[in-house]
């Protein structure tokens, strides 16, 4: 591993562990499937294993790195082949659980799923790429939990967090309309608080055939045009 990383305070030891290894990978100074060793980076901190590990448990979930059993971690990396699997598999589930959203909303959860668009809009207009992704995953996670199915959740978060974290890695700024894009979701948001269960189902359907095709676009340059996207 080239990067080297500076020693942090015990207190805060294991954000920061989280944090600082975060920022390397955001910034390239990890990349895509480079392999994380646990005792290199305990050496580099000044940390024991176990907060390098918990560290690392944090990254994982947040879908930046991979671990499989017994094995190594590795910072995540998506395929354009993989990345066409997900969207697959998203295009089944998610205007399913859209719908489903819709047909159960509470005026609370209208309320909240707003407040998290309000976030989007918000990084949308810092320009800060990274954010937007992160609250514009977090918008639609809001949503496969309204669904009240916890199997439909779990198959979306399991495919698109890894994605989510990936495309964030890969995509350059400006990569698309963000401002535009939260005009999408917005619309997404007001037949969820119409109980429209069917344009909520509809715009989404529609929406994804855009949504697709920015992997290909700006997470894979190197792909020649033309090449299915994600």
């Amino acid at each position: 591993m080239a990067i080297t990383f500076k020693k942090v305070a015990v207190s805060t030891m294991r954000s920061m562990v989280a944090d600082t290894i975060r920022k390397a990978i955001m910034e390239g100074g990890l990349q895509p499937g480079e392999r994380i060793v646990e005792r290199n980076l305990a050496a580099q901190f000044g940390a024991s294993l176990s907060v390098i590990r918990e560290a690392l448990v944090e990254l994982e979930t947040e879908g930046f790195v991979v671990k499989r059993p017994n094995a190594a971690t590795h910072v995540t990396q998506v395929s354009i082949a993989d990345a066409e699997k997900v969207f697959r598999l998203r295009a089944v589930l998610e205007p399913h659980a859209v719908a489903e959203a819709a047909k159960r909303a509470r005026p609370e959860d209208v309320v909240e799923l707003s407040e998290q668009l309000e976030r989007m809009e918000e990084r949308a207009r810092a320009g800060d790429l990274r954010g937007y992704l992160s609250e514009d995953y977090r918008f639609h996670d809001r949503i496969w939990r309204m669904a009240d199915n916890e199997f439909v959740r779990s198959a979306l978060a399991r495919a698109l967090l890894p994605f989510y974290a990936f495309f964030a890695m890969r995509c350059p700024y400006p990569a698309f309309d963000m401002q535009q894009d939260a005009e999408e979701h917005r619309k997404i948001l007001q037949a969820i608080a119409a109980n429209d269960a069917a344009a909520a189902e509809e715009i989404v359907t529609r929406a994804m055939s855009q949504w697709r095709t920015r992997p290909a676009l700006y997470a894979y340059p190197e792909q020649p045009k033309g090449t299915a996207g994600a």
